[in-house]
């Protein structure tokens, strides 16, 4: 899935990575992905039609 290639780019570089432009229900779907994954965060941004998720690394 899309987001899991994202969260393993995060955790690589540390840098927040932002997916591809989503409906709300995929923008879903990748934030419940990126959950699972202890040492990131998400969150959406832009304006629909032009909502895309951003994933972001949580600073210890």
């Amino acid at each position: 899935m899309l987001a899991d290639k994202a969260c393993k780019k995060v955790l690589k570089t540390r840098k927040s990575w932002n997916l591809k432009y989503m409906n709300s229900y995929e923008r879903r779907l990748a934030h419940e992905q990126i959950s699972k994954y202890d040492k990131l965060d998400s969150h959406s941004e832009g304006i629909e039609p032009k909502r895309f998720v951003v994933v972001d690394y949580k600073i210890d």
